[in-house]
């Protein structure tokens, strides 16, 4: 949905600031693995709707999850999932 200015996704709004905003739907029992731009990066991960697990941790419709410190995220889908996905950079 939305794209840094040095990280150009095209279709995407692109803004001034290293940020990534994104949304997917992800069906029961399919996972996904989420690639971080760099170690610098964090991510925020909102249910919108469904259930998902993100590192052994359930979460449901209108749950988040702030990640850090990592290269990737897995998660799996237990139920038909939107996801609002939003990646910054952190500092340590």
């Amino acid at each position: 949905m939305v794209s840094s200015y040095d990280d150009r996704v095209e279709g995407s709004l692109h803004i001034h600031q290293d940020a990534r905003i994104s949304r997917m739907d992800l069906s029961k029992n399919k996972d996904f693995v989420y690639q971080l731009k760099s170690e610098h990066h964090g991510l925020y991960i909102m249910v919108i709707s469904g259930d998902l697990s993100v590192a052994s941790h359930n979460l449901q419709k209108r749950d988040a999850v702030a990640i850090s410190q990592v290269e990737q995220v897995n998660m799996q889908a237990k139920t038909d999932a939107e996801l609002l996905f939003i990646e910054v950079p952190m500092k340590f």
